[in-house]
């Protein structure tokens, strides 16, 4: 299963103000207890001032709450 877009705003003084968007369906959700969300890899778009030419997303979120949860 893939969920919906996220994204990252870093602000910094006056100059740094950088938006960082994960494509929508690129993290994964695996069900199950604990259900884990994953980014691997994942191309970040951006939007701002003075920022990364690139940026890529590599995370693993545990849901604490509820547990357990599954795919419907």
């Amino acid at each position: 299963m893939t969920i919906g877009s996220m994204g990252m705003k870093w602000e910094c003084g006056v100059f740094l103000n950088c938006t960082f968007t994960a494509p929508k369906g690129l993290l994964s959700f695996t069900g199950g207890n604990p259900a884990n969300v994953t980014a691997k890899e994942v191309e970040m778009s951006r939007s701002g001032g003075f920022c990364p030419s690139s940026a890529k997303w590599n995370a693993e979120y545990e849901v604490t709450s509820p547990k357990p949860v599954f795919e419907i």
